[in-house]
């Protein structure tokens, strides 16, 4: 028998967080996500689908269970923000769970093509994490110079 249920799915881009001293909005940013994960019915499952530009790298033993055993990149500050996000609300992050080369994981890639990342993430709750059978890049789904589809 199958089991039906709710989604409630979030599409979210952030810019990069400033670095010149300026204004930082990321609380407020945060914020804002915060309040409409919390206007999902307590039953709805989550499903979070976001560029937000950071890099949450690979540490699983630090942030397990919101980050699985193939992250990619060192974790920069803006990833730490979005790790403690996932970890304070029951959050899993797909990319990382399923074993891929990194062509497969990798979501942006600079101009010259030397530089690569993960940087776009699809983000459910953990109750649905179990039902998720996999998150991969499909490279020939090219939108623009830098980015490809999760």
């Amino acid at each position: 028998m199958t089991k039906k249920f709710r989604v409630s799915v979030i599409v979210v881009y952030a810019t990069v967080e400033p670095t010149d001293g300026g204004t930082n909005d990321s609380d407020e940013f945060y914020l804002q996500v915060q309040e409409q994960i919390d206007r999902v019915p307590g039953r709805n499952m989550v499903f979070l689908l976001v560029d937000f530009n950071v890099q949450v790298g690979r540490n699983r033993d630090r942030w397990y269970p919101s980050l699985g055993k193939f992250g990619a990149g060192k974790e920069n500050s803006n990833g730490f923000r979005l790790l403690q996000f996932c970890r304070c609300n029951n959050l899993v992050i797909t990319n990382t769970v399923f074993g891929h080369t990194m062509a497969r994981n990798l979501t942006w890639y600079s101009r010259d093509g030397k530089t690569a990342n993960l940087v776009d993430y699809v983000i459910v709750n953990r109750r649905l994490a179990g039902s998720i059978k996999d998150t991969r890049v499909y490279r020939s789904a090219v939108i623009d110079v830098k980015k490809i589809i999760i």
